[in-house]
């Protein structure tokens, strides 16, 4: 038995819910009994994307717009008259009929006839400059404070759809959109206003959390790791740049290497009896500790050995617990020479 469910907020009927096809809709006002008639070539896309994206708006003032407004989306009927094939010609002239049929030009929220959007969308269309002018607009809009909060709001709402994420996730699949997503991207990056905004974004401590949780959550998935390997071999796959990751891994090694090595001339290991760090050799060794270091056992006698360094001011080496020390030799290690001090 049909039954009204929530869909979006709206009220819409069980057997009678959108479906992502080109078709007309009815929306009716449950309080009042006004009915608006729209169309399109999907339902569910131009209804989330259109009114109810738009009813978060302040600036929409059609007459649907205001209507959500004043009643609250919950008290407005979604319902699919039909679905159409053909050109978006024959979609309109459809939605014409159902204009005239149900009265919305006179009684309704329509505030125009099918046919008076078509022509000026086909001349708009029809003109290059016209079109060019179109596009201008939005761009210059999204780029304001408004219109950015205005995006963000349509988007987020969009992206409660599960269709219309899936829809998304097909575009963005397609190599020439990723391309076309690249090519712009670095452009902007390479606008100097674009960047240091982005640094400043970036050096905020809430950015950087929110990243790292956005890819903990993002890498836990397991079919991301699985395409992201899969891009990996098949990029690699290539010799050229299988030559190049070669090169920048041995890079990376490298200065790993040069870093490690730096440490280690430049320090030394002291030790309590307990734990071990490594200090610069310019510092004086803290109190308490002394040059050497405790090295764990294991097997049936675990424990920790201590072993202590001697010099002799020449050479220095470790002296096991017990051993006596040396004639001539002392507690410490040899004061550290630089290489052209040895040469």
């Amino acid at each position: 038995m049909s039954r009204l469910v929530d869909w979006f907020g709206l009220k819409v009927y069980s057997d009678n819910v959108p479906q992502h096809r080109q078709g007309c809709y009815l929306i009716t006002n449950l309080i009042n009994g006004k009915q608006y008639v729209g169309s399109s070539v999907d339902i569910v896309v131009r209804f989330t994307e259109s009114w109810l994206a738009k009813s978060h708006l302040a600036k929409d003032q059609s007459w649907l717009s205001q209507a959500f407004r004043k009643y609250g989306i919950g008290s407005f009927l979604l319902q699919p008259i039909c679905y159409t094939w053909g050109d978006k010609k024959h979609l309109l002239t459809t939605e014409y009929i159902l204009i005239d049929l149900y009265d919305t030009y006179n009684t309704g929220y329509n505030m125009t006839r099918a046919t008076e959007p078509y022509e000026i969308f086909a001349e708009i269309l029809s003109n290059s400059e016209l079109e060019a002018k179109r596009i201008a607009s939005l761009k210059a809009y999204y780029k304001t404070p408004e219109g950015q909060k205005s995006l963000r709001e349509r988007t987020t709402f969009l992206w409660q759809d599960s269709g219309y994420r899936t829809n998304r996730a097909k575009a963005f699949a397609r190599p020439e959109v990723q391309a076309k997503r690249s090519e712009a991207m670095r452009a902007a990056m390479a606008r100097p206003e674009v960047r240091a905004k982005h640094e400043e974004a970036k050096a905020k401590p809430e950015y950087r959390e929110g990243q790292r949780e956005k890819s903990t959550v993002a890498w836990s998935n397991p079919e991301l790791l699985k395409r992201h390997s899969d891009q990996a071999k098949k990029h690699l796959e290539n010799p050229e740049n299988y030559k190049q990751r070669v090169k920048q891994v041995l890079s990376v090694q490298e200065q790993a290497t040069e870093a490690a090595v730096k440490v280690t001339k430049g320090s030394i290991w002291v030790t309590n009896g307990k734990d071990n760090q490594r200090v610069s050799k310019a510092m004086n060794i803290p109190s308490g500790w002394w040059a050497g270091r405790t090295i764990a056992k294991s097997g049936p006698t675990k424990g920790s050995v201590t072993f202590r360094w001697i010099t002799n001011e020449v050479d220095s080496k470790n002296l096991a617990p017990g051993d006596p020390l040396p004639e001539g030799w002392r507690y410490g290690k040899a004061k550290w020479k630089s290489k052209e001090q040895v040469v």
